[in-house]
């Protein structure tokens, strides 16, 4: 049951079809997902749950706002967009 619903967060549609993996598969996927992801968007990601997962909406939005001004000045991030490639994180 669980592999199920992380088929939908972790595989692609096609993928999801092919295959059911286990929990502990469909979680190696997911951290292998994450571990490709840049250390500033994981801190920010991080901050957003810890600090905006009760917040009122308003400030949910505020401290939303905040993040995304923050990853949008990362180094690569708006490089990689124009020249539509993936960014190389280097954690700055």
């Amino acid at each position: 049951m669980v592999a199920e619903q992380l088929d939908h967060l972790v595989l692609e549609p096609d993928e999801a079809r092919a295959i059911r993996p286990s929990a502990l598969e469909a979680a190696r996927v997911l951290a292998g997902r994450i571990g490709t992801a840049g250390p500033v968007a994981m801190r920010m990601a991080k901050r957003l749950l810890r600090e905006g997962g009760d917040a009122p909406l308003a400030a949910g939005l505020q401290l939303e706002q905040a993040v995304g001004a923050v990853l949008y000045g990362t180094d690569d991030a708006i490089a990689a967009f124009v020249a539509k490639r993936k960014p190389r994180f280097g954690g700055h």
